[in-house]
């Protein structure tokens, strides 16, 4: 049987199988190539950034005498956030926050501005702050009586805030109409218009760093000192990634992965940095980035097996041997024994980093999560072999797992939109989400469409109502989920296909991020 197996799946026996189409790797060996910046110039970053640091903590830790100056405070505070320095400083943040929180001038105050920032800000920080101190600014009809919020703080909602949502839809449309009929300055322009692109809230740490930048120098308010630890810090930071991206593109690279299977897959290693990074982005993190970095092109080249070229009693037999887990795969024909090598192999190095770190037992959690992930992706496979169309929750939870990319999350917030699915339709695949929805209700592919976004805006709220609650799960860990899925938007936004097509806007951000510093 095995012989017959891999006659099977032979070269000349292999034209029926599905072919992807995926554009190659767009970054190839770049970064291997690529000079580092120089240790001198870097080094010198770091002492000034020291001094920098400094000054800064000491604006922080200075109490803001009165209710004029409690703005002035909390501009400090979402700028030093904003432009991704606020790692530096969290406890000085979280003091200065707690401060405000229990200031009577703050939540007595009649300024929206005030309200609004430090509303945002203290949601952000996990404070379980009323929706009700924005009661005071709707008149008698229900409408509100200011004519623009610029803050946003209605993307931090939970679940029965109602005025946080008229909030919102008020604040869209006095917005819109302002930029149609250029009624803002140049900085409030930009800042609009990156609001209502991205908020705040659902933006990548890093992108909405480096874009904050170039707007905070513009503000006629802002602080030089500030400005300047953003800039040098993304910088400093930048290298560090650049030292990461090089370490992981000289790994791949020795690793000859794609002359020993088909070229089925993606080869997305760069795009899974992103990710990582956007997850785990405080340099000191560097380990974390890049085993996540690893898991995620090991795993995007699995989802593609599963997806694309494997025939359903291979993938059977595939997810048979993860199942026994005993590292018998004789039976396994040769593409997949490289795979589930791959996959081993990089299970054993996670396993002696935790181990190291005192934490042994983690490994136990990441197989069941592997294992959780397969029975997923077998799943959909098993669909489209029988041709069968699931119900829209029977499919959303399944894709709530297969979509899970890396065992980073199990369940996360978002759902990966359909852009993801129309291009694997090009190939044959299983149905969507949209149209399980369709099929199942009977309605247009742009009603379908409204439904999956009413459901990423509903688990946003989930998650905003996740960081209000007191649990025993640190603020940190919480964190990752939100970035996980803070990246989840930004790259799947709009029901684009950011990793797919990794050759369009992706790499243009990518660059930004990633190779051009920032003039100091």
């Amino acid at each position: 049987m095995a012989h017959e197996r891999e006659e099977e799946a032979a070269p000349g026996a292999d034209q029926d199988r599905r072919s992807g189409d995926f554009h190659p790797s767009v970054w190839g060996d770049f970064f291997l190539k690529r000079e580092p910046e120089d240790k001198m110039v870097v080094s010198a970053w770091k002492d000034e950034v020291g001094v920098l640091k400094e000054k800064v903590r000491k604006m922080l830790t200075t109490p803001p005498p009165a209710e004029d100056n409690i703005l002035e405070k909390l501009s400090l505070i979402d700028a030093v956030l904003r432009l991704g320095i606020g790692y530096h400083f969290q406890k000085e943040i979280e003091d200065a926050l707690l401060q405000i929180h229990q200031m009577d001038e703050y939540h007595g105050g009649e300024d929206i501005s005030t309200i609004a920032l430090g509303f945002r800000l203290l949601r952000q920080r996990g404070y379980n702050v009323s929706s009700d101190v924005f009661n005071k600014f709707v008149d008698a009809n229900g409408n509100f009586k200011e004519n623009l919020i610029k803050d946003w703080a209605s993307y931090l909602s939970v679940h029965g805030e109602k005025i946080l949502d008229d909030a919102l839809e008020f604040t869209k449309k006095h917005l819109k109409c302002f930029l149609v009929n250029d009624e803002l300055p140049t900085p409030d322009g930009e800042q609009v218009n990156r609001a209502l692109d991205r908020p705040v809230q659902r933006n990548v740490e890093k992108f909405e760093q480096l874009k904050y930048i170039s707007i905070y120098e513009k503000l006629d308010a802002h602080n030089e000192v500030v400005l300047k630890l953003a800039k040098m810090d993304f910088n400093i930071v930048q290298s560090i990634y650049q030292q990461e991206m090089r370490s992981l593109t000289e790994w791949w690279v020795d690793l000859d992965f794609a002359t020993k299977v088909p070229p089925f897959f993606r080869d997305r290693l760069i795009e899974c940095f992103f990710w990582a990074l956007g997850t785990f982005p405080e340099p000191e993190l560097s380990m974390s980035r890049i085993i996540i970095s690893k898991f995620g092109q090991c795993f995007s080249v699995i989802d593609d097996m599963y997806d694309v070229y494997g025939r359903i009693d291979e993938l059977e037999l595939f997810t048979e041997a993860i199942e026994r887990w005993d590292g018998s795969i004789e039976h396994l024909p040769d593409y997949m024994k490289v795979v589930f090598h791959l996959l081993m192999e990089l299970l054993k190095q996670l396993e002696e980093e935790t181990t190291k770190e005192g934490r042994p037992y983690c490994i136990q959690y990441v197989k069941e999560a592997v294992k959780r992930q397969i029975r997923a992706y077998i799943t959909e496979a098993r669909w489209f072999n029988q041709g069968y169309v699931p119900k829209f929750e029977e499919h959303r939870a399944v894709t709530g797992v297969s979509t899970c990319l890396y065992m980073l999350a199990y369940q996360t917030v978002s759902m990966m939109p359909e852009a993801t699915k129309e291009f694997e339709q090009k190939r044959g695949s299983v149905a969507s989400t949209v149209e399980c929805y369709m099929k199942e209700y009977g309605v247009s592919k742009e009603e379908a469409h409204d439904v999956i976004k009413k459901l990423i805006k509903d688990d946003w709220k989930y998650m905003n109502k996740g960081f209000m609650k007191e649990v025993d799960i640190p603020k940190k860990i919480l964190r990752i989920f939100l970035g996980y899925a803070r990246v989840m938007d930004v790259l799947y936004g709009d029901f684009f296909d950011g990793y797919n097509y990794a050759d369009t806007t992706t790499k243009e951000m990518m660059e930004a991020l990633l190779v051009n510093p920032i003039p100091v």
